[in-house]
């Protein structure tokens, strides 16, 4: 399983000097999950060149990776779990966070967007440094691209 996320809240337009709330998940692979991140390019830039498929020279900004749930649900008494649950603490919370194979929830806000059209990215780096869709880019690994969206910002 790699790590990669994905976008849950986006908004299509907003009105310029108002705050961008995004969020979204991330879910995490064998190599971790190191940081989130996210990228909002004018579309007046014109097109990204052909030889950096992967936006690895673009500003990509980081976004906050949210802690675990206080509450796990699904019946557990107190919504927490048991304390002989590997990985976790006596105290039912996580030895680290974000844990392999989970899926965590990550968060950002963009300030002092002038009006226009953008685009909108977002990607997993992992612990190793791998940005998404690397180190293995598409064929045979599953899908992984970095998800772009469309945004208007209205003056």
């Amino acid at each position: 399983m790699k790590t990669m996320c994905r976008f849950i809240h986006k908004p299509t337009k907003v009105k310029a000097g108002s705050p961008i709330p995004l969020t979204g998940l991330a879910q995490v692979g064998v190599g971790g999950l190191g940081k989130v991140q996210v990228w909002i390019k004018p579309q007046q830039d014109g097109e990204w060149p052909k030889d950096d498929p992967y936006f690895t020279k673009a500003p990509w900004q980081d976004a906050a990776i949210l802690p675990p749930p206080e509450k796990w649900g699904g019946g557990l008494p107190g919504g927490k779990l048991p304390p002989d649950v590997r990985f976790f603490t006596a105290e039912g919370k996580p030895a680290h966070w974000p844990m392999r194979y989970t899926i965590a929830h990550w968060a950002t806000l963009l300030k002092g967007m002038v009006p226009g059209k953008y685009d909108i990215y977002c990607r997993t780096i992992d612990n190793g440094g791998n940005a998404q869709p690397m180190p293995r880019p598409f064929r045979k690994s599953g899908r992984n691209n970095i998800e772009g969206s469309l945004i208007t910002i209205e003056g």
